[in-house]
C-alpha cells in the first residue's frame, strides 16, 4: 500500500496541469526578463551543538509542519494516503487548496461537500491549510459566478478614439487586455476591481461562502486566503493567444474580434464626481491629457488620475479583502500577490501602484516563477523586494512566495530550489507556496519525491530560525511612481517599451539598477514610496495615523533616489536621515564613491573580506541576537572573513562564540572570532546563517 500512495502522490503533481499555470506572469516574465547575469555558491558544514538551547533550537531538529512549504493543490481529491506521503515522503508542511474547479465550480454542491472532506483530512494530519479564491486568474472573478449574479458589475474602460465624433467614451474592459488574450486560461469577462460592489459580491459567492460551508471550526484552522493577480484592466499586456487559438479552445465568453483596439484607462462611474472632491478641478475636460501631452498640466493631470486609480484600487479590491479577515480575528488572513513584479512602468496600468496594494494586505506575497539562482542577484531582487517591504512597512513579518521553475528549461534541480529559497529566506519570506513537481518525469529524473523532501527539510530549517526574527532595514530606496504616472500614456494593443518615453525609460532602469545593485553590495534596503515616506515622517511626529504604514522616519537612516526624481522637501522627525540623489550625469553603475557613502550610512551588515557581490543577505535580530542569512548566488565557493560594520551604534560586532548554522545537513558549528572578524567558507549555491554571540 506505501508504494501506491507513493505513486499516487509523485503522479498527483507528476505533469504541469493547467491549474499549476497559475498566471501570465510565467509568458510575462519570459518577455521583460532582465539581462543580470550572476550565478551562485554554498555554506559551511558544521558537527557540534550549542552550549545554550536558544528558542530556535527545538524547531531547528525537527522543523515542525508550521514551518514548511505547502503545495498548490487546488480542488484534486485528497486521501488519507496521499498526505501521509505528501507530509512523510515529500516533507510537506499543508496544501492549498480550493474547490473542484469542474463542471459546475462553486455552483455544485458535490463539489463544495467534497472540499470540505479535504480540509478535515487536512486538518486530521496536522498539515497546514491555505485557501486559494478563484477557479483561475486573475482573481475577482469567481469562475465567472459574481457576473452571473450582476452583470452590471463588470469591469469598464475610458477610450479615446481620434476618429470618432466623440473621442471620449466608456465601454467594457474585456477585448484585448489580460481577461481574454491569455491562452492558459478561458476568456472571462471580468468584475470591476474599482467598484467596492463587486468585491463584495465576490466575498459573498467566496470567502462567505467557505466560512459558511466550513463551519467555525474548521474556518479558524484555515490559515490565509490566496487571492492571484488581482488587476486592473483597461491595458493589453501581452497577446498570447490569436482568435485562431482561442476558437480551438472553445471555451470562456465569446470576444467580439471586430471590436476597435483603442487606447484606453481603467474606469469607475464615479470617478469624475471623485476627481472633482480631490483635486477641485473637473476630469472631463482634461480627458486629453490622460492620453496626450507633455506640458506640466498634463504631467500633473495623469498624476492626480492614477493617484486616484491607486487609493481606489487599493481601498475597493485589497482592502475590502482585508476588512473581511479582519471581521474574525480568529480566521484566515488575506494574502496573494500582484502581476507582474518585475517592471514597475507596467505596475502603473496594472496597479497604480503596486506598494500601495501589497501594503493592504495582512501577509504580502509575490510570484517567483524563476529559480535560477542567479536571477536572485537581478531581476528577483525587485520581485522579492516589494512583498518584503510592504510587510515590514506595515509592521508585519510573515511574506508569501508562489514559487516555480515555470520558465526554467529543463526543470531546476533541487540545489536551484535550495539556493532560491536561501536567497527569498535572506529577504524576508516565510511562507512557501510550492508549484514545482514532485516527480520530474522522464526528463528530470533528479526531482522525486525524495529530493522534495529536502527542499522542504531546507526551507523548514530556514523558517525555524528566520520565521520570528525581525528583519533590520534602516536604507530605503524611493520607488518613484509618480514619475511613471506622470509619462504613462496608454497604448493601442500591446504596450511597448519603445513607446516609452526616455523620462520614464531612464527612471524605470535606474530604479531597478540600484535594486540590484544594493542587493549584490549585501546592503538590505526596503522600497518606499512618497505616500508611504510622508505616513513614516507622520508617524515619527506622533500625528494621528491611520494608514497601513506603522514604521516611522527613525527606523530609517538613508533613503536613495534614482534619477529624475527632483529634489524632495520632506519635513524629516530624525534629522539624521541623509537623502542620496543619483547625479543625471551618472551613468547606470554605481560609482564606488557613491557605493562607500550607502555602506558607511547602513547598518547592521556583514562586510566581506575580500569582498563580494555574489550574496543575497539577510540581517535579523531575535532574542538579543544579531543573525545574518547569507546565500551564495555565483557558481564559485566564497572564502575570507565577515565583519559587522553599523551605521547605527547599538548594532556593532559582537567578540566570542558566534554559531554558524547549515539548513541543509541541520547541522550547527560554533566559530571563534579572529580579530574582529568571523572566518568563512560558503560554497558555490549554498546558505549560511551566522548567529552571534
Amino acid at each position: 500500500m506505501a508504494m501506491n500512495h507513493r505513486r499516487s502522490v509523485l503522479a498527483f503533481f507528476g505533469n504541469s496541469a493547467l491549474w499549476s499555470l497559475c498566471g501570465l506572469g510565467l509568458l510575462l516574465l519570459v518577455a521583460f526578463q532582465g539581462a543580470f547575469q550572476i550565478a551562485f555558491f554554498g555554506a559551511c558544514s558544521c558537527t557540534e551543538a550549542l552550549a545554550d538551547e536558544p528558542s530556535w533550537l527545538a524547531e531547528w531538529q525537527n522543523p515542525s509542519n508550521e514551518m514548511r512549504p505547502l503545495q498548490m493543490a487546488h480542488g484534486k481529491p485528497l486521501s488519507e494516503g496521499i498526505l501521509k506521503q505528501f507530509h512523510d515522503d515529500c516533507g510537506l508542511g499543508g496544501l492549498v487548496v480550493c474547490v473542484n474547479g469542474g463542471s459546475g465550480y462553486i455552483r455544485n454542491f458535490h463539489h463544495w461537500q467534497a472540499f470540505v472532506e479535504n480540509v478535515k483530512l487536512l486538518r486530521q494530519a496536522n498539515m497546514r491549510v491555505w485557501i486559494y479564491d478563484e477557479l483561475f486568474w486573475p482573481s475577482l472573478c469567481a469562475g465567472g459566478v459574481v457576473l452571473e449574479q450582476d452583470p452590471s458589475l463588470e469591469s469598464l474602460e475610458l477610450v479615446y478614439d481620434k476618429d470618432a465624433p466623440e473621442p471620449f467614451y466608456v465601454r467594457p474592459s474585456f477585448e484585448y487586455t489580460f481577461a481574454s488574450m491569455d491562452i492558459l486560461r478561458p476568456a472571462r469577462r471580468h468584475p470591476n476591481p474599482l467598484d467596492p460592489k463587486a468585491s463584495a459580491k465576490f466575498l459573498e459567492v467566496t470567502h462567505e461562502r467557505y466560512r459558511r460551508e466550513l463551519g467555525p471550526e474548521l474556518y479558524h484552522q484555515v490559515e490565509a486566503f490566496f487571492t492571484d493577480e488581482p488587476t486592473l484592466l483597461g491595458c493589453l499586456v501581452i497577446q498570447v493567444i490569436t482568435p485562431e487559438q482561442r476558437a480551438v479552445r472553445g471555451d470562456g465568453d465569446p470576444i467580439d474580434w471586430s471590436k476597435k483596439i483603442l487606447p484606453a484607462v481603467p474606469w469607475y462611474e464615479p470617478f469624475e464626481t471623485m476627481y472633482q472632491a480631490r483635486y477641485g478641478e473637473a476630469l472631463r475636460p482634461n480627458f486629453h491629457s490622460l492620453f496626450e501631452g507633455d506640458t506640466d498640466k498634463d504631467r500633473q493631470v495623469r498624476r492626480n488620475f492614477w493617484e486616484m486609480v491607486t487609493a481606489q484600487h487599493a481601498s475597493a479590491y485589497f482592502g475590502s479583502l482585508r476588512r473581511f479577515c479582519e471581521s474574525d480575528p480568529q480566521g484566515p488572513v488575506t494574502s496573494g500577490h500582484t502581476l507582474i513584479e518585475e517592471e514597475p512602468w507596467i505596475s502603473v496600468a496594472t496597479d497604480g501602484n503596486k506598494l500601495e496594494m501589497l501594503k493592504e494586505f495582512q501577509l504580502p506575497g509575490q510570484d517567483l516563477l524563476n529559480s535560477d539562482p542567479e536571477e536572485q542577484l537581478g531581476n528577483n531582487s525587485l520581485t522579492n523586494a516589494y512583498p518584503c517591504s510592504a510587510a515590514w512597512l506595515t509592521g508585519g513579518r510573515r511574506v508569501m512566495t508562489e514559487v516555480s521553475d515555470f520558465v526554467n528549461h529543463p526543470i531546476a534541480t533541487v540545489e536551484w530550489m535550495k539556493t532560491t529559497a536561501g536567497c527569498m529566506a535572506a529577504w524576508g519570506v516565510t511562507e512557501f507556496m510550492l508549484y514545482y513537481e514532485i516527480n520530474g518525469g522522464p526528463n528530470a529524473p533528479y526531482r522525486n519525491g525524495a529530493t522534495h523532501k529536502a527542499y522542504c527539510d531546507f526551507v523548514g530549517h530556514l523558517n525555524a530560525v528566520l520565521r520570528e526574527a525581525q528583519p533590520i532595514r534602516t536604507v530605503a530606496l524611493y520607488l518613484p511612481m509618480e514619475i511613471l504616472q506622470e509619462e504613462y500614456k496608454p497604448m493601442a494593443g500591446q504596450i511597448d517599451w519603445n513607446r516609452v518615453s526616455k523620462r520614464a525609460q531612464e527612471c524605470n532602469v535606474s530604479f531597478k539598477c540600484v535594486c540590484s545593485m544594493l542587493t549584490q553590495a549585501q546592503i538590505p534596503f526596503v522600497l518606499v514610496d512618497d505616500q508611504t515616506l510622508n505616513e513614516m515622517i507622520a508617524n515619527g511626529a506622533g500625528k494621528e495615523n491611520t494608514s497601513r504604514t506603522k514604521r516611522s522616519d527613525f527606523d530609517i537612516t538613508a533613503v536613495i533616489y534614482p534619477r529624475c526624481v527632483e529634489r524632495k522637501n520632506y519635513a524629516w522627525n530624525n534629522k539624521n536621515v541623509k537623502e542620496i540623489y543619483l547625479d543625471q550625469t551618472l551613468n547606470w553603475h554605481l560609482p564606488e564613491t557613491w557605493l562607500k557613502l550607502l555602506q558607511d550610512t547602513a547598518g547592521p551588515r556583514l562586510e566581506l573580506t575580500p569582498s563580494s557581490r555574489d550574496f543575497v543577505a539577510g540581517t535579523f535580530e531575535r532574542d538579543g541576537k544579531l543573525i545574518f542569512c547569507l546565500t551564495n548566488a555565483r557558481k564559485v565557493t566564497y572564502e575570507g572573513t565577515a565583519r559587522v560594520v553599523s551605521a547605527v551604534e547599538k548594532y556593532s560586532m559582537k567578540e566570542g562564540t558566534w554559531q554558524v548554522l547549515d539548513p541543509e545537513t541541520g547541522k550547527i558549528t560554533p566559530v571563534e572570532t579572529r580579530d574582529g572578524a568571523l572566518p568563512l567558507r560558503v560554497e558555490a549555491g549554498k546558505t549560511v546563517i551566522l548567529v552571534s554571540p
